[in-house]
């Protein structure tokens, strides 16, 4: 008997000490939930969170904190803040008369779906509970700054980016306002190399206009090679945040070639027929900047005629085509054949052409030596300059005088300007 009683006494004391924990514990429920969320700004309406005792009572005595979390969110990277700092027990509450009301809990991105997770903590900062918020929603702002949305892509010269800027104006969350259609945004060089200068191309301008949040800059290109570049925008919005900002730093490449440039040209000198020109062409691959292509030494560059007013033609033909060396091509003994008015020949690269207009001139006539007659001529000039001054005698000049005053002797010479024999001044 005292052992049967023994045995139901120790059953008592087994369910005691399983209802005990049970009949002690606090639980977590939310007073208020959150809502009003706006985009980088603090809720319009802040958690408050309640600890019930094991009766379902508001706790007014326990002594204990509370933290908040995110539990899920729009993106699965955005943060909770609580004034100004993501580290979760930063935001640690403490209970008050059974309360912990929260302040400053803030979200940045806008969207559906956030809700947020309560951890309590007993009174050794241990967990013991948590409760979840029901689901809200962050909405978006007011206008409140600009930012670079798409920054220029990759850049050669005289060639829009390929991807062209973009600037937004957002919330303080960071937000694009996709209901804001007002106000512009404008570019500009702020670090350039030799003074180089942003243009656009197509009819449109260094500013664009805000629509559905966004400012969308096209045909923006900068010419010289180089770097590093950037480019600062800004607005005429009267905003509370940034209304400036600067791209990162990027580099403006040699593009593909796009035109050539003489650096000497057949045109520049003399050409006779059968004669290499006096001044070979050489010539500078640039791209659409004006930029040489250096680092282009394989590509081939041919001159031939395109118009050819004497069927001329080119040689020799083993010179007619020469290889870049960087970027550079230089021609040597080319000549034409054929003496003509206007001859054109085009140097071409790939699908680039570039043209020179001359004309070319009979060959040069040999210059011959002196021969037997003409040494005698210049015996009978001397002779005649003689006669000149002895007898005055026009018949005996192989080239007649000046007629002398006074004596109305001699004749026009033929030489190309006229002149009078030492004897002739002489006498008059």
């Amino acid at each position: 008997m005292c052992l049967l009683l023994h045995l139901i006494s120790l059953q008592h004391l087994l369910l005691l000490f399983l209802l005990l924990p049970t009949l002690n514990a606090q639980t977590l429920t939310i007073g208020t939930q959150p809502a009003l969320a706006v985009g980088g700004s603090e809720f319009g309406t802040q958690p408050v969170v309640n600890i019930l005792d094991s009766f379902g009572n508001l706790d007014t005595t326990f002594q204990g904190s509370v933290y908040a979390t995110l539990q899920e969110s729009v993106s699965g990277f955005e943060f909770l803040w609580y004034q100004g700092s993501s580290t979760n027990l930063d935001n640690v509450v403490p209970f008050v008369d059974g309360k912990a009301t929260f302040t400053g809990l803030t979200l940045n991105e806008a969207g559906a779906g956030y809700v947020l997770r309560f951890i309590g903590l007993n009174s050794i900062s241990v967990g013991f509970a948590y409760v979840d918020s029901s689901s809200f929603e962050t909405t978006t702002g007011s206008a409140y700054q600009i930012s670079i949305t798409t920054y220029p892509g990759t850049a050669t010269g005289g060639t829009p980016f390929t991807t062209q800027p973009v600037v937004s104006v957002q919330d303080r969350g960071g937000n694009v306002i996709p209901s804001h259609n007002t106000g512009k945004s404008f570019v500009s060089v702020e670090q350039t190399v030799d003074n180089a200068p942003l243009l656009a191309s197509g009819g449109y301008s260094l500013e664009a206009s805000f629509y559905q949040g966004k400012a969308s800059f096209t045909n923006l290109y900068i010419n010289q090679a180089g770097g590093p570049y950037t480019l600062k925008f800004t607005t005429d919005l009267v905003i509370g945040g940034t209304s400036s900002r600067t791209s990162f730093p990027f580099t403006v490449g040699i593009g593909a070639a796009h035109s050539m440039m003489f650096v000497d040209d057949v045109s520049a000198g003399e050409a006779y027929g059968g004669i290499a020109f006096t001044h070979q062409p050489e010539l500078r691959v640039l791209d659409a900047g004006l930029n040489i292509l250096t680092g282009d030494s394989s590509s081939i560059v041919t001159a031939t005629i395109l118009d050819n007013p004497s069927a001329g033609s080119l040689s020799p033909i083993a010179s007619s085509s020469v290889i870049l060396k960087k970027g550079i091509a230089v021609f040597n003994n080319l000549a034409i054949n054929y003496a003509g008015l206007a001859y054109m020949v085009s140097q071409k690269k790939e699908n680039i052409f570039f043209f020179s207009t001359f004309s070319t001139n009979p060959p040069k006539p040999p210059t011959p030596p002196p021969t037997a007659a003409s040494i005698l001529t210049l015996i009978l000039n001397r002779k005649s300059r003689w006669r000149c001054l002895r007898r005055h005698h026009w018949l005996t000049h192989p080239t007649p005088c000046h007629p002398c005053p006074g004596h109305g002797l001699g004749r026009r010479p033929t030489l190309p300007s006229p002149t009078l024999h030492n004897s002739c001044r002489r006498r008059w």
